[in-house]
């Protein structure tokens, strides 16, 4: 059986938030995390809601605790990106 675990962080940004006065641009920001059987998966939408063009760069600087747990040791964890 696959269980799957999600959680969803979203923030829209217009003319009334802070974050307008630095970056100019009406957009909205979700991120996705799932944690299932297959293990962590993210998502990541930046949706661009103004007229204007809006520049987007977007990176990650993911730093892992392991091993996760006190009973767990370095060769219990398995990191891979792309495919399995």
């Amino acid at each position: 059986m696959c269980l799957n675990t999600v959680i969803v962080l979203h923030q829209d940004v217009n003319e009334t938030h802070e974050v307008y006065s630095y970056f100019p641009h009406i957009f909205k920001f979700s991120i996705k995390y799932t944690l299932s059987d297959h293990g962590l998966s993210q998502e990541v939408v930046i949706q661009n809601c103004g007229e204007d063009p809006m520049p987007c760069m977007l990176a990650f600087h993911t730093a892992l605790n392991a091993p996760f747990s006190p009973n767990s040791t370095i060769e219990d964890c398995q990191i891979t990106i792309g495919e399995r």
